[in-house]
């Protein structure tokens, strides 16, 4: 079975929790290349499948595959789609080789890309909910802030220094270069400089497009689910534009975009490096949809306002931004005479629609006047998901403590941990007194 999986670069396949143990324990167990076996279910029948059984065969199959329950019982097969397939608690750190770390995120950048290649590839691989397999996010560095590769550009229109021809790698450049375009250095000079004159900037492609289609494909998904059950709340933009809160723990895809380096730092660079995640949410305007009124995301901050940001967005963009569509639009500058207070919706007339290709992101200081721009268009809804942040002794919009299952925070790297609050700030946050070290939920 082992060298079938080698020889014919095998994608899934499903045993007993007893045949994995077999096969790990096998002395021919290493010499085989398992990379491409990203789905392998496992049924509970007299072993269950723990925690300690589930790390040791990603370490066996270097990083390239998550066990999952196939169906807890062999008579229990309609429980698939209630078990979670991704897999948190230790994570590569400062301690392994980054040459390993480079290679686990090249396999998981390149079977996205793969993923994104041909109709049937649209659906994407799988989200933790649906049954399906997510491409190998739990290889993903977490190594302090690495080097996302897409080019950065703002409201300027510059290419970032240190590019000789302005271009960002492609993804053969990367596989002929030995590593991962994500992980090489770039310069994000041009991006904090049109942060500090506009309050946002732009950077393209810094999704792939199968990466785009795996994240946008979920949020239909869960955006279509939650429209069904009535639980969408009404929007002043109109019917058509909707919300999709909570994003945390409806997705290991959403996941992705919150241990993704490029927020990291350009959160850390806004907001320092112990930032929070207030919520992460999707906006998603509809055909018809009204522009949103015009408002700095602090706004529930009283006046006076420091002279520096409180919080922080990123749009990622998972369709083109167009002025058709209701790309955001924003008052440039707006952000550096700002001191809080009501907001005189006449200087709608100065927002200008900042657009951008699917697979972008664009980053904004929490002061910056914005608004969701109008959809014109007959047919065409524009996606798009929110990653909101705040420095750490400001409240978050998202209770993350009591909207996260329990059950999902032993699964939950420590970044997403941190990011949701349950790391001690300064005295903020503890739990029965100051002794608490580390994270909660560990495994």
């Amino acid at each position: 079975m082992l060298a079938a999986v080698s020889t014919y670069a095998v994608t899934s396949m499903a045993a007993t929790v007893e045949n994995y143990l077999e096969l790990m324990d096998r002395p021919d167990f290493t010499g085989h290349d398992l990379s491409s076996l990203r789905a392998a279910g496992a049924m509970s029948f007299v072993t269950k499948l723990r925690s300690d059984i589930r790390h040791r065969w990603q370490a066996a199959t270097g990083g390239a595959s998550v066990l999952r329950e196939s169906a807890y019982g062999m008579t229990e097969t309609h429980t698939i789609d209630t078990f979670l397939t991704g897999l948190g608690g230790r994570r590569p750190g400062p301690g392994v080789p980054s040459g390993l770390l480079r290679a686990a995120h090249a396999r998981y950048r390149a079977a996205a890309e793969r993923d994104g290649q041909g109709q049937e590839a649209r659906a994407g691989p799988a989200s933790r909910t649906s049954g399906r397999l997510t491409p190998d996010g739990r290889a993903l560095p977490t190594i302090p802030r690495p080097r996302a590769g897409p080019i950065v550009k703002g409201p300027s229109g510059q290419e970032p220094r240190g590019t000789a021809e302005g271009q960002a790698h492609t993804m053969e450049d990367t596989r002929q270069a030995g590593t991962d375009a994500s992980l090489a250095q770039r310069d994000l000079g041009t991006a904090f400089a049109d942060l500090e004159r506009d309050g946002f900037c732009v950077i393209e492609d810094v999704l792939t497009p199968g990466e785009v289609a795996w994240v946008r494909d979920r949020l239909v998904t869960v955006a279509a689910a939650e429209a069904a059950a009535g639980t969408t709340a009404a929007r002043p933009e109109g019917p058509r534009n909707q919300r999709v809160y909570a994003l945390t723990h409806k997705g290991d895809e959403f996941i992705f975009l919150l241990e993704h380096p490029l927020l990291w730092d350009l959160m850390t660079h806004v907001l320092g490096p112990d930032f929070l995640l207030s919520s992460i949410t999707a906006n998603i305007a509809g055909p018809g949809g009204a522009a949103m009124s015009l408002h700095p995301d602090q706004v529930y901050i009283p006046p006076p306002w420091p002279p520096y940001p409180l919080v922080a967005n990123i749009m990622w963009m998972l369709d083109d931004f167009t002025p058709e569509n209701g790309a955001t639009r924003f008052v440039p500058g707006s952000h550096r005479a700002a001191a809080g207070g009501p907001v005189d919706q006449a200087r709608a007339a100065e927002a200008a629609p900042v657009t951008g290709r699917a697979g972008s992101v664009l980053c904004f200081d929490g002061r910056v006047l914005h608004q969701t721009g109008a959809n014109t268009t007959a047919d065409v809804l524009r996606h798009g998901v929110l990653t909101y942040c705040c420095r750490p002794w400001i409240r978050q919009q998202e209770n993350s403590s009591l909207s996260i299952p329990e059950s999902l925070w032993p699964q939950l790297s420590d970044q997403v941990r941190q990011l949701a609050g349950l790391k001690i700030y300064a005295g903020l946050g503890m739990i029965d007194g100051p002794a608490q070290r580390g994270f909660r939920y560990q495994d």
